[in-house]
């Protein structure tokens, strides 16, 4: 159990002698990538359109920090970065800390915040039990506090296979985080499409917990496609094909880049086509290089983001 100062909600509005609007925290663990984060800020988004005077603030461990725009109301706190090599093993990305020390600071970080911001609603994106269990003290510091929040998890439907997901959910403890903590759980994607309760075997208690939200996508740029494709395809003939490559952060997306530039003169015999190629903010610069000097004789259009 982490011990904290707290001050109540009860106890701040009566000092200030004003009403307090919604408070939201979302936790969203995205060390080595962007998905995670454009998915957070879009829902924020989504709220403050919904409820302007709402507050959000989102615990984040992403090295770009506000990498995208964010709502008015929404404020981070930034988390000693961690990334993983492997299901269940991370590592510090930054401090010169072991694992054990880097987890222990940030379990006291997640759980001092909590209680002094006192959410609303805490939204946990994909993780029930925090990277390494992390969140399971502040959770248990929620369940017994008078703070009143209601723990949300919102899952991707396709986190792992699900071979992989059940394991490391039984191992890290996932299975009784949400029955203990969890009030909801919400899927962005559908039940047609992807049902979660099958593929990770929620309980039967539990499944009655979740609801499907459909995809979350950034409704903003949609109508940017056509010109996005008439400034790529510029000056090509009507029968050329705009094929698009990105891999999220870029960290480990070289191989695939890699591959898809020494196949594009095979394609290039059947099909006219430009190839897109955004590499990713946390691609290595020499890789980005290498991709680069090899592209400059093909129709091909390389971004780092």
């Amino acid at each position: 159990m982490v011990k904290v100062f707290s001050i109540s909600r009860e106890e701040s509005t009566i000092e200030s002698g004003e009403a307090e609007a919604l408070r939201i925290a979302i936790y969203s663990q995205d060390g080595f990538g962007l998905g995670h984060m454009q998915r957070t800020c879009s829902i924020a988004w989504e709220i403050y359109r919904l409820r302007a005077e709402a507050s959000i603030l989102t615990f984040s461990d992403s090295q770009l920090g506000q990498f995208f725009p964010i709502s008015p109301h929404h404020d981070y706190i930034k988390l000693p970065s961690i990334a993983k090599d492997s299901p269940g093993n991370w590592q510090a990305t930054h401090l010169s800390m072991s694992f054990p020390e880097i987890l222990h600071l940030r379990k006291q970080l997640i759980s001092n915040v909590l209680l002094n911001y006192a959410p609303d609603i805490f939204l946990v994106d994909h993780m029930p039990h925090g990277a390494m269990g992390e969140l399971l003290p502040a959770l248990e510091v929620i369940k017994h506090s008078r703070i009143h929040t209601q723990v949300v998890l919102g899952l991707r439907d396709i986190l792992d296979s699900p071979e992989v997901t059940i394991k490391r959910w039984h191992v890290e403890g996932a299975y009784d985080a949400i029955e203990r903590y969890y009030a909801r759980i919400l899927v962005f994607g559908m039940q047609n499409v992807y049902d979660v309760v099958k593929k990770y075997q929620i309980p039967e208690n539990d499944a009655r917990k979740v609801f499907y939200c459909g995809y979350v996508t950034n409704l903003s740029t949609a109508s940017n496609a056509l010109n996005i494709r008439d400034r790529y395809l510029a000056n090509q003939s009507i029968d050329a094909r705009l094929i698009v490559v990105m891999a999220g952060g870029g960290a480990d997306a070289y191989a695939m880049m890699s591959t898809l530039i020494d196949a594009l003169p095979k394609v290039l015999e059947d099909q006219q086509c430009i190839l897109a190629v955004i590499t990713g903010p946390f691609m290595p610069a020499e890789l980005i290089d290498e991709l680069s000097r090899r592209a400059t004789q093909l129709p091909i259009h390389m971004r780092s983001i």
